[in-house]
């Protein structure tokens, strides 16, 4: 079960940062220690000040130095959990937000990720044709708040897209055609 009282305890500590790197752990397929070195590459590879945090609902063998805050929509599965990140509000984060999947490895800085102009920023998937914009949703960044349409359209008619969508980034493209890559 995911530890509030510690977690709360914890996110009463941490100083409002603006710059907030996320991950998202949801379920067993992927298990803490991938939270766990996830979070070390971060920190040997972002030098500025920023919050490390890991959505979860499920905080057991996550590291201490991880902030873990409870999944924002528990009706939601797998990668459209994603799409939580386009809310209006995120706890208390605020400034710009980096996501990343669990299973990246981090080999270089990712400073420039943070200085890459652009409101919306992700990756292209690099399966698609030159014909076809699709985007990889791997890695994004924006600015929390920024982009509420993405989620608040989602909500009005959730199973439909679901059922009508191979997945979170098909989702994204279609709302945000003209995102940087």
């Amino acid at each position: 079960m995911f530890d509030q009282e510690r977690n709360d305890h914890y996110s009463a500590r941490m100083p409002s940062a603006t710059l907030n790197i996320c991950c998202l752990k949801w379920g067993t397929k992927y298990s803490s220690n991938y939270v766990n070195r996830l979070a070390a590459m971060v920190r040997r590879n972002v030098k500025r000040p920023h919050r490390f945090v890991c959505f979860t609902d499920d905080r057991a063998d996550i590291h201490e130095s991880v902030e873990c805050l409870p999944l924002l929509d528990q009706g939601l599965t797998g990668w459209w959990h994603k799409l939580s990140f386009f809310r209006p509000t995120l706890y208390d984060l605020s400034g710009t937000l980096l996501f990343l999947d669990l299973d990246l490895v981090i080999l270089s800085s990712l400073e420039p990720f943070f200085d890459y102009p652009g409101e919306f920023c992700i990756i292209r998937d690099w399966l698609a044709s030159d014909y076809v914009r699709l985007y990889n949703s791997s890695v994004f960044r924006l600015e929390i708040g920024s982009k509420t349409d993405v989620y608040n359209k989602f909500l009005l008619t959730s199973q439909q897209i679901i059922s009508s969508c191979p997945g979170d980034q098909h989702w994204i493209t279609q709302q945000i055609p003209n995102a940087t890559t």
